[in-house]
């Protein structure tokens, strides 16, 4: 007969179920009635119990054994380790690679055989947990079944813990690090919770009763636990075996050998930039001593005060050398700057002996060396507040005709160093600092490839008011030089010298009055005022040709223009001279030689 309750074989004479300790219920007994009894027949059978599902067939114990397994055995070719020195991560590793040995800058790093055995335990947990539900008489094999299953989980546990401590107590002492990964802690767990739903299978299919004597549940779990640790133990060292015969394979030899102080070659893949504000410790990783050298190798560095890297010289192989900021020994110099131009904003180009670039908000300076157009050196440093603004004066020396010309007078020997077409540009820049627009093509073209113009008032909208004296007065310095080497000179000039009276008043008051003074050199001084009152303006004026001359006031252009030679007509081109009757004399009123006020 068999046990109603746990589908157990029991003896005719007993009252109790030794296994499950019920009450043997002989009631409406199948085999006193003649009838055969299996154990699909019975109510519940112990594997239904072991199942976790009462007789529900939902979820099994079985298939959530399968699923944890399948879990682990995925984790298992996922990264699980991570290697990284002083901050900056330098590869993983999947169990795969542990176990068979992976390459690791050009050098073949041997195995964990032992490893592989967090692979095979899963696969075995999850191959037991197959097979038809069992009859009684198949107790001792089901009960064997799930102890075997259970241990293949819990050594696998075991022995992920002990290679996890083994991995990153051989990086101690060394500037490597190994964290363990996400997958490897799911592997854990995925084969803890296998065994623990094992160890409730065997607790439930467990024997409840030893010579006759009915156990206490407390006493069948410690005997299960027991029995499990043992076997889960002896599974674990067995699977060390291949690692204990083969010595050459201890993780802390590969981990020795991927410190970069040992292969200062895997410089050629780190970009230096990245290494700036890294302390002396972390770049003696890589090899540097306390001076920033590193032997044969194509970098040198420099530290701060707080032992920092505070500067960073790049040159030699293109092969063997780091980058910086993307920028690599043996590129052209166009691509070059345009890598570094989207942070260091800056550009001082020195033509093809190189060029730097600075950013300016932190004065932070790379400088690139050219050969035949391409770079064989990388200087980075941070300038001081006088190197940077004496960078800037050279920038602008080479942006500028004038660089200062809005700061200061510029004296007459250094407008007249330059020629006639360079004093075109200089002279216009003064406008142009302040956004004035060109008709003139030429000048248009120019000042737009310049980087710091930037023009929005139309030349007609320009208000020469804006101009400082500095200005004003250097641009009617370099207009007269650059009409006198334009070649115009009084020697051509038709126009009458002495005084010019309007010929009507301006503004029904007085009669304009300009009296124009021969100055050799082809310019003429040019009077302005009323008949028989003070002079409001006086100004140089360079003659243009036979019949035309003009000076330049206030950032305001003035033409004098003869109709024959005693005929003239003054032109005002721009805003005011800052005084209405002058305005209104210049624009455009008809004088005539006088000959009353010309007697000698």
């Amino acid at each position: 007969m068999y046990c109603r309750n746990c589908g157990k074989e029991l003896k005719e004479e007993w009252e109790i179920c030794p296994y499950c300790g019920k009450a043997v219920n002989r009631s409406n007994d199948p085999e006193k009635n003649g009838e055969a009894v299996s154990s699909k027949e019975s109510v519940q059978t112990g594997e239904e119990k072991a199942d976790l599902t009462s007789g529900s067939k939902k979820v099994t114990g079985r298939l959530l054994i399968k699923i944890l397994s399948l879990v682990a055995v995925v984790c298992f070719f996922c990264p699980l380790y991570l290697f990284s020195c002083a901050g900056r991560e330098l590869f993983t590793l999947s169990g795969l690679d542990i176990t068979f040995g992976f390459e690791y800058m050009s050098e073949e790093m041997e195995g964990i055989l032992s490893f592989g055995a967090l692979l095979l335990l899963p696969l075995i947990a999850f191959l037991l947990s197959f097979g038809k539900k069992n009859t009684a008489e198949d107790s001792k094999k089901r009960n064997l079944k799930h102890y075997i299953g259970a241990a293949c989980s819990f050594a696998a546990v075991l022995l992920a813990l002990y290679f996890s401590a083994t991995l990153t107590g051989s990086a101690d002492g060394t500037p490597l690090s190994v964290t363990v990964e996400f997958a490897m802690i799911l592997l854990i767990m995925a084969n803890l919770l296998a065994a623990a739903i094992a160890f409730y299978q065997i607790f439930l299919c467990s024997p409840r009763e030893k010579n006759g004597k009915q156990l206490s549940k407390a006493s069948v779990g410690i005997r299960s636990a027991l029995k499990l640790a043992g076997l889960s133990i002896l599974i674990a060292v067995i699977c060390l075996i291949p690692t204990a015969a083969t010595p050459s394979v201890d993780p802390g030899e590969y981990l020795e050998e991927t410190e970069p102080e040992e292969e200062p070659a895997n410089l050629a893949d780190v970009d230096m930039e990245d290494m700036i504000g890294a302390t002396m410790e972390e770049m003696e990783a890589y090899g540097f001593d306390d001076t920033g050298i590193l032997e044969d190798s194509p970098v040198s560095i420099v530290y701060d005060d707080n032992g920092k890297v505070s500067e960073v010289i790049i040159e030699g192989d293109a092969d063997e050398a780091p980058s910086f900021h993307g920028v690599t020994m043996d590129m052209e110099k166009e691509e070059a700057d345009t890598l570094l131009s989207d942070t260091y904003d800056i550009l001082q180009d020195s033509g093809d002996v190189g060029f730097s670039r600075v950013k300016s908000e932190t004065r932070e300076c790379v400088t690139c060396a050219l050969e035949e157009g391409l770079v064989k050196l990388i200087e980075y440093r941070t300038l001081t507040e006088e190197e940077y603004a004496e960078m800037q004066d050279e920038i602008n020396a080479s942006l500028y005709i004038f660089p200062d010309s809005d700061k200061r007078y510029l004296t007459e020997d250094e407008v007249r160093a330059l020629d006639a077409h360079q004093l075109l540009l200089g002279r216009n820049e003064i406008f142009a600092r302040h956004g004035r627009m060109f008709d003139m093509q030429e000048l248009a073209d120019y000042f737009n490839s310049q980087p710091w113009y930037n023009g929005t008032i139309p030349a007609d909208q320009f208000d020469s008011s804006v101009l400082n004296d500095h200005e004003r007065a250097n641009a009617d310095l370099i207009k007269r030089i650059e009409d006198e080497k334009n070649g115009t000179g009084s020697a051509a000039f038709a126009g009458k010298m002495g005084v010019y009276c309007s010929t009507t008043q301006p503004g029904g008051i007085e009669t304009g009055r300009v009296e124009v003074t021969d100055l050799g050199n082809g310019s003429v001084q040019v009077d302005l005022g009323w008949l028989g009152g003070a002079v409001l303006l006086s100004e140089t004026a360079q003659v243009l040709d036979s019949s035309t001359a003009e000076f330049t006031t206030y950032g305001i252009t003035v033409t004098l223009i003869w109709s024959g030679d005693s005929n003239l007509t003054m032109i005002r081109n721009g805003g005011s001279l800052g005084d209405s009757y002058l305005d209104e004399i210049t624009g455009g009123l008809n004088f005539v030689w006088a000959a009353e006020f010309n007697q000698r």
